[in-house]
C-alpha cells in the first residue's frame, strides 16, 4: 500500500509546478499564449487538490497516525503536506471566483 502513497504523491506536484509556470508566465507577459494558458490554471488546481487529497488520505492508510506523528520529520512532513494542500486549494478557490481579476 504505501507503494500507491509515493507513486500518487507525483501528480499532485506536477500539477502544482506546471500551475506556477503558467501562473508566472501569465504575470510576466501580456501575450496570446499566456491568456490562453490562464484559462488551464484552475483545472490544473482542482486536479492538484484532489490528487493532493488522495496522496493524503493513502499516507494516513499507510502509517498509523500517532508513530507516524511522533518523531520530529514524520510531524513535520504531515504538517507540511496539509499546509501545501491548504495553500493550493485556496489558490485554486481564488482563481476560480476572481477569475481574470
Amino acid at each position: 500500500m504505501g507503494v500507491y502513497h509515493l507513486l500518487v504523491v507525483v501528480f499532485p506536484i506536477a500539477l502544482w509546478v506546471v500551475a506556477f509556470l503558467f501562473i508566472l508566465i501569465r504575470a510576466l507577459s501580456e501575450g496570446s499564449l499566456a491568456k490562453r494558458l490562464e484559462k488551464s490554471i484552475t483545472p490544473l488546481l482542482f486536479l492538484g487538490v484532489i490528487a493532493g487529497a488522495i496522496a493524503y488520505v493513502l499516507g494516513l492508510l499507510v502509517w498509523p497516525y500517532s508513530p507516524l506523528t511522533a518523531p520530529p520529520l514524520g510531524r513535520n512532513h504531515m504538517l507540511m503536506a496539509t499546509w501545501t494542500i491548504a495553500y493550493w486549494a485556496v489558490l485554486w478557490v481564488l482563481a476560480w471566483r476572481l477569475g481574470e481579476q
